[in-house]
């Protein structure tokens, strides 16, 4: 099993998530905007980080929730405690 840093409760929609993943697999001229906003992330294994971090598209969401609040060993934790979970 790989441990991902992931960036919570950061999300992004996921057709900007897909756009990205695009631009850092297969740089295209966009606007100057885009292109100084796209330069804090980076490509890896099809995915998008931000530094260690993994960016999360928003239909990944809810399945991560749920495996750490669904883990028979984690007991149902609180909020805070899966926020801490996944953020490690």
């Amino acid at each position: 099993m790989i441990c991902v840093r992931i960036l919570v409760p950061r999300k992004i929609e996921n057709e900007k998530y897909q756009k990205l993943l695009s631009y850092l697999q297969n740089p295209t001229p966009q606007s100057v905007e885009y292109e100084k906003w796209a330069r804090q992330f980076h490509e890896k294994f099809n995915h998008v980080y931000k530094g260690e971090r993994r960016v999360v598209p928003q239909s990944e969401i809810k399945w991560i929730m749920s495996m750490f609040h669904d883990d028979p060993t984690k007991a149902h934790q609180s909020f805070d405690a899966m926020y801490n979970q996944i953020s490690k």
